[in-house]
């Protein structure tokens, strides 16, 4: 696309087209997925090289600058109502599995789809349509050929490639009642059975995905070093049990209550800092492994799959309800090869706190966990060394970066199971209540609470982080200059002071001066009491200029004498390392 005499079409030369087409086309050249873009009233056509499979050699490299009308015009009576609706205003669009048949390689084909569509917009409307396109027709056949047997009765499900274990709390929910589902001892298994769920905790679970098929011996054997004894099979999609004397297997009408139609997170006893940051630790490094897995899915072009990724948010949100200082404060430790991943965990917990406090219901406070943890997956599609860079940024890399939540919806678009809150969040965290963000410059009511949620929660992780071309703030100094930028019009005020309520005023890690002339770290928020009551640990006398024998205050306990008078920099103090006092000894033993 970049050798193309484009002074030749309706476009003309590219240091003359619109910035919103010069940054979606950077987006698409960096792209693994095969994908286009139909630009202005023509629809002039420009693609990627991995959509030059799709066109075959009857119509590459003629279909760049060319009308998406004409290139197409034997299945526009199919898809061109839908585009010329989205020029026209419309939103967007996902299809799975549609026949659309084409002359390819000299031939007229039935050929089956999965294609996503989004507008293209700025400060003058709806420019183009861009679109995310895959030829599903191998998968269709094959299905075909499946469903003549009687193993197997849907679709293979996409990227199941298998990866580090993720990680959870407490044992995962059973599997919603359906037909072929049954409960089996883990020595029943063997291959050619479809596996819905192992029977175990999140963070025992060897596999990547939470449903597999079994296909070797070897698959066995990480089944049998884990701790599950039991597992749940679907046998319309793979063999049932051998009908042997003394088999045992379990419906789940039998074997579990009747499932609830509301969503509720398992319950979750309130935990002391020290007690949870062991196992807050154990998660953050699982999650992050698995979230790498997924995001290089999304990088490689394979759909997000967000059944797996449920039990990851549920995980999170148990740590969150047993003590959200603990995950939230450990997240913020991250450094720059991890930033990305860490960042979209930290998020999720915000999330999910935040949902808490202002009132929503579990399942939507799990949607939104979701939300935080996908809202970033569009970074997938911005080369490293822009995400990384230690320096400012030139307009070009700026404008590559901001294309982000643009390249994040359309990737959760292509995936089965993203609702609209994740949706929401991805495509608009970077909004502003006053009009100033991107990409859509949406303003007032326009921006949705989600999106305004998202916002609060994304840029106080990232103003806490090191980051390569800063060391992050203090967290209660990043609340007082958040509340500035709240009252600037920057985000939503009656959410931001939820936020605060959720964290405290000083939140964990916070370095502060008492009354009595002692430095100390916030080492714990107490429930239920004052926001400016937290738990110190104290370590150094600024009147004696040195380090004293740490002792953990609570300020809120009865007869406590002695306040907070502000927040310090560590380094006007000459002092280093100093999240070692509220770690303690929990995330030592878990490493």
């Amino acid at each position: 696309m970049r050798a193309h005499d484009w002074q030749a079409t309706p476009l003309g030369p590219p240091d003359t087209w619109p910035m919103t087409l010069r940054t979606m086309v950077r987006v698409v050249l960096s792209s693994n997925h095969p994908m286009l873009i139909w630009w202005g009233d023509d629809l002039i056509q420009l693609y990627n090289d991995s959509y030059r499979q799709i066109l075959g050699h009857e119509r590459h490299p003629s279909a760049l600058g060319q009308p998406g009308r004409v290139c197409w015009a034997e299945a526009w009576d199919l898809i061109g109502a839908e585009i010329e609706h989205i020029m026209a205003g419309g939103p967007g669009a996902w299809y799975d599995d549609r026949l659309i048949p084409l002359t390819r390689h000299g031939r007229r084909e039935d050929l089956w789809w999965n294609y996503g569509c989004s507008p293209i917009e700025d400060e003058e409307g709806v420019r183009g349509v861009l679109v995310i396109v895959n030829d599903v027709t191998h998968n269709h056949l094959l299905r075909q050929r499946l469903e003549q047997t009687p193993f197997f009765g849907r679709q293979p499900r996409r990227c199941a490639t298998a990866g580090p274990a993720m990680i959870g709390s407490g044992r995962q929910a059973p599997p919603v009642a359906r037909p072929g589902l049954k409960k089996v001892a883990v020595k029943q298994l063997r291959p050619g059975m479809y596996v819905e769920q192992l029977c175990c905790s999140w963070i025992d679970t060897p596999f990547w995905q939470s449903s597999f098929l079994i296909e070797s011996a070897a698959q066995l054997e990480r089944i049998a070093t884990s701790r599950a004894a039991e597992a749940w099979i679907d046998t319309e999609r793979g063999l049932d049990v051998d009908p042997a004397p003394g088999a045992s297997a379990t419906t789940p009408a039998a074997a579990r209550a009747p499932d609830d139609t509301v969503f509720r997170f398992r319950p979750a006893p309130r935990a002391t800092l020290d007690d949870e940051l062991g196992r807050a630790a154990v998660l953050l490094d699982q999650s992050k492994r698995a979230l790498f897995d997924m995001f290089n899915e999304a990088r490689m072009g394979c759909a997000v799959e967000v059944r797996d990724a449920m039990p990851m948010v549920e995980s999170i949100a148990a740590s969150v309800l047993r003590n959200p200082g603990a995950l939230i404060g450990l997240a913020r430790l991250k450094t720059a090869d991890n930033y990305t991943y860490m960042h979209s965990v930290a998020v999720c917990a915000l999330m999910i706190a935040l949902a808490r406090q202002l009132g929503l219901d579990d399942h939507l406070a799990r949607e939104l966990g979701l939300a935080g943890l996908l809202h970033d997956v569009g970074k997938m599609a911005v080369p490293a060394e822009v995400l990384n860079k230690p320096g400012s940024l030139t307009e070009d890399e700026f404008c590559v970066v901001r294309s982000h939540p643009a390249q994040g919806h359309a990737m959760l678009l292509a995936s089965p199971g993203v609702g609209p809150v994740a949706l929401e969040v991805c495509l608009h965290h970077h909004e502003r209540p006053d009009g100033r963000g991107y990409p859509h410059q949406l303003s007032g009511d326009e921006l949705g609470l989600y999106a305004r949620m998202g916002a609060v929660c994304d840029v106080y992780d990232a103003i806490t982080s090191n980051r390569p071309y800063k060391a992050g703030w203090c967290p209660a100094d990043s609340l007082r200059r958040m509340a500035e930028w709240a009252r600037a019009g920057q985000f939503d005020e009656a959410v931001f002071a939820a936020f605060v309520k959720c964290l405290g005023i000083y939140p964990v890690g916070t370095l502060v001066r008492l009354q009595s002339g002692r430095l100390g770290v916030v080492a714990e928020q107490p429930c239920g009491k004052s926001l400016l009551l937290p738990k110190i640990k104290v370590f150094f006398s600024t009147r004696a200029r040195a380090y004293i024998r740490p002792e953990l205050i609570d300020l809120g306990a009865p007869g406590a004498r002695d306040a907070i008078v502000g927040c310090e920099n560590a380094a006007d103090w000459g002092l280093r390392d100093i999240d070692r006092y509220w770690l303690g000894d929990g995330v030592v033993k878990a490493s």
